[in-house]
């Protein structure tokens, strides 16, 4: 009777061949991972063991089989043969027969393979070009156990991955998501990667929580590009979140807004979900009930009863429906006893009570439009009457200091977190401020970074950056802001290459295929052996697109060593290179061996294989061309600001105008023009840039929520496209921004729109995210996010699906 074999492929398996009939002469078995469990020969002149540890009597043998068998599916060539033989020899041994459940790679074979005109293990051998210790198959040394057995394992490992292939076509790439962008995002987590590092950084917030003055701490966390610097930050927000206020803060771009770009930023981080609440609702009804207690005491009315009650057990809804005169009277209560404390705990001055107003009022109303409101009034803004009154609060002054404005704004929120837990700080994307072109800024942001130690109670502050930048920076900065900002210092290494395999297999834990069935062994050594995480998840996505797509292999490159007086390359970063160096030769010298070539180009193919046989490793390609490279790198980062473009944004004139700048900068690599600014005596101008080349074009930003300073800078720009005809002026205002419809500033946009050499554009969600997304690439191969150089990724844009706005303004 025909023996009964599973149809699909087990992961639990061991593969056997046996020699001898009718009784067992030899037996190999293998396991999963392709080891050699066991070669056993079996002594058939005694019945007692041999002295030669290679012969042991059959009873030792079968038993063997027995424990190794246990629970798994056991893969033969042949069942029919191979269970014969260990059916007679159990037999003859006088041994309980146990069937297991069998496998059969000739069965499966002839389902998976149409095109081979034998099923022998041989000719399969040569017609897959299969290998074992770099070496095809020898019919010479054919019918040894082990020998048998280890190219059934190849054979058996090629029907699985041939299998798996089918089931994951379909899927997404489990490895495509390589960089974490903002910590609030979801991306796989392996513990043990940089475990050390992690408790180090949650044990600085600890020590800020129980410091009895609430100094605020600063840590700079090191690592090379891929090192995982923001991945760490992502941990920490996964894991604190619930209890504490996470706030990234990304490069700043303009050395006269620092602190404003960075209260921007807070904002927006303070506007992101921790589950149906978001950040800023938390801080504000945590921080909430120790004031009205501590107003309250020896007083508490029955009000005072339920609003303790709602805020202590964080269900606002006790307060009342939204808009109901239950809940304004509750509110205007809260509201009553914050401004109280606040003023006997500090002072009324300045913009702080009014500030405070504000955060209450966000966390008041539950709908969004009226969120979005406080939001946009909280960062400076002026909102018109109606949104005003919507939200029960007053304009700011004409003539506010936007930079002492934020610092302030900040400081409150500092110390409100002293009711709660320390906020954490977070600055990102620093490397480009070590340009030279970038001095400015980066004085102006270590001066931002000491006012916020100055001011701001209660926070760790943590810069992320590359070693080589850290150590510039400690030369230029004050004695005094090194020494605050780097109160500790945390350098992040590549993981071991033990953690960083479990790290690959934790990607492929939710598809039907592990990490043997997608990688050869040596691939998967020229995977873990690339210098830093992200190189590592980049080059197994390339494998796996290779295996489910048949995408050829990109070239691995590095950028080309520059060395300047501004710019020098560390010790490490020598380092780093000549070891990428060593790993390209070994790269070179696997794959040469693959193809059974020898290190001189001599083909090394044995007798018998065919020189068309297919190959199932990865052929030597030619090199992927930068615009490739950029070009998918720009679709994907499109996708997601197109995800991210309707969170709540603060749109500031002067971060946008530093953006245009540095597009401005980059694309100078390649074009030659000048740039500079207009001025109109001490009349204030919307932020603009002159960009001059065969033809003069004057961009500028006007996104203010003031009708009289967005009337007043109109106005003033339209007095330079009267003085400056021969130049071409473009004023922009993104679409998220509200109508200004006054009368007279309609009237202004018309004169600027009919000018022969004016216009007053709307920046549409298109335009919108291309600006955001050509600063983002220049940002990340900057701080060599991707691993392109600039010029070429700034001729790549140029004919990217057309070119876009922005790129005719260099033309």
């Amino acid at each position: 009777m025909k023996t009964s074999t599973i149809d699909t492929l087990a992961d639990d398996y061991i593969v056997i061949d046996t020699e001898g009939k009718p009784v067992l002469r030899e037996l190999a078995i293998v396991n999963s991972r392709g080891e050699t469990i066991c070669e056993l020969h079996v002594d058939r002149e005694s019945e007692v063991g041999h002295p030669n540890l290679h012969l042991q009597t059959l009873p030792d043998v079968l038993h063997q089989f027995a424990r190794h068998s246990h629970n798994k599916v056991v893969v033969c060539h042949h069942v029919e043969h191979d269970r014969q033989v260990l059916r007679d020899s159990f037999t003859h041994a006088h041994i309980p027969w146990v069937e297991p459940q069998w496998a059969c790679s000739c069965e499966l074979a002839r389902k998976e393979l149409s095109d081979v005109h034998s099923y022998g293990l041989e000719n399969l051998a040569h017609a897959l070009n299969l290998q074992v210790n770099g070496q095809y198959f020898n019919g010479d040394r054919a019918h040894s156990a082990l020998y048998d057995a280890e190219f059934t394992y190849q054979l058996y490992r090629l029907l699985r991955r041939r299998q798996n292939i089918r089931a994951l076509k379909d899927r997404p790439n489990p490895f495509t998501s390589s960089r974490v962008d903002t910590p609030f995002q979801t991306h796989p987590n392996l513990d043990r990667v940089s475990q050390t590092e992690f408790e180090r950084l949650k044990a600085v917030i600890r020590d800020v929580e129980r410091d009895v003055n609430h100094q605020s701490q600063g840590v700079v966390v090191q690592g090379e590009p891929g090192s995982g610097k923001t991945h760490i930050i992502m941990r920490l927000a996964d894991d604190l979140l619930d209890d504490h206020r996470l706030l990234f803060i990304r490069q700043p771009n303009n050395a006269e807004s620092i602190l404003y770009h960075t209260y921007s930023r807070i904002l927006e981080s303070l506007a992101e979900s921790v589950g149906e609440r978001t950040q800023l609702d938390l801080l504000l009804t945590r921080s909430l009930a120790p004031i009205v207690r501590a107003v309250v005491t020896g007083t508490e009315a029955q009000s005072d009863r339920v609003i303790l009650e709602a805020l202590a057990s964080d269900r606002l809804d006790l307060l009342g429906a939204e808009g109901s005169r239950k809940q304004r009277e509750y509110w205007d209560r809260i509201e009553k006893h914050a401004q109280r404390w606040w003023n006997e705990t500090y002072s009324n001055s300045g913009y702080a009570p009014a500030i405070l107003k504000g955060l209450m009022r966000y966390c008041r109303y539950t709908q969004l439009h009226l969120k979005n409101a406080v939001t946009r009034w909280l960062s400076g803004s002026e909102l018109n009457g109606e949104e005003l009154s919507s939200v029960g609060l007053e304009s700011w002054p004409d003539r506010m200091s936007r930079e002492a404005f934020a610092l302030e704004a900040i400081a409150v929120l500092g110390k409100l977190s002293l009711l709660d837990r320390p906020l954490i700080l977070v600055f990102d994307q620093l490397e480009a401020l070590g340009m030279a072109e970038h001095r400015p800024i980066l004085m102006a942001f270590g001066e931002a970074v000491k006012e916020l130690f100055t001011h701001v109670p209660n926070c760790v502050i943590i810069l992320n950056l590359f070693p080589d930048r850290w150590t510039q920076f400690q030369q230029l900065f004050d004695g005094s802001i090194v020494d605050r900002v780097s109160q500790t210092q945390i350098v992040l290494q590549k993981p071991p290459l033990s953690v960083m395999q479990d790290m690959i297999s934790m990607r492929l834990e939710a598809l039907p295929a592990s990490t043997e069935d997608i990688f050869e062994p040596e691939e998967l050594q020229d995977i873990l052996e690339q210098s830093s995480i992200r190189k590592v998840i980049n080059r197994a996505s390339d494998y796996y697109r290779y295996r489910i797509c048949n995408v050829p292999l990109p070239p691995q490159s590095e950028p080309a060593l520059k060395v300047s007086t501004e710019d020098t390359i560390s010790s490490a970063e020598v380092l780093r290179r000549l070891r990428h160096l060593e790993e390209r030769v070994w790269s070179l010298r696997a794959t040469l061996d693959h193809h059974g070539l020898s290190h001189d180009g001599q083909p090394a193919i044995p007798a018998g294989v065919e020189a068309n046989s297919p190959a199932l490793a990865p052929t030597i390609v030619s090199p992927s061309s930068s615009q490739q490279i950029v070009h998918a790198y720009l679709e994907d980062q499109r996708e997601l600001l197109a995800r991210q473009y309707e969170k709540p944004t603060i749109c500031d004139d002067s971060d946008d105008i530093g953006k245009l700048r540095a597009i401005a900068l980059a694309m100078s690599e390649i074009k030659s023009f000048q740039t500079q600014r207009l001025s109109l005596g001490k009349r204030k101008l919307p932020e603009h840039l002159v960009i001059q080349s065969s033809r003069t074009r004057v961009m500028g930003f006007l996104n203010t929520e003031s009708s009289r300073s967005f009337l007043a800078r109109l106005q003033n720009f339209n007095q330079l496209v009267l003085y400056h005809p021969h130049m071409r002026f473009g004023l922009f205002r993104d679409s998220r921004q509200r109508i200004m419809t006054g009368k007279v500033t309609q009237t202004a946009i018309e004169r600027l729109k009919n000018a022969e050499n004016g216009s007053f554009n709307i920046l549409a969600k298109k335009e919108r995210i291309e600006l955001e997304l050509i600063n983002k690439m220049i940002t990340d191969i900057r701080n060599r996010d991707l691993d392109v150089d600039l010029p070429d990724a700034m001729r790549a844009i140029a004919v990217w699906k057309g070119r876009t706005w922005l790129t005719k303004l260099f033309d």
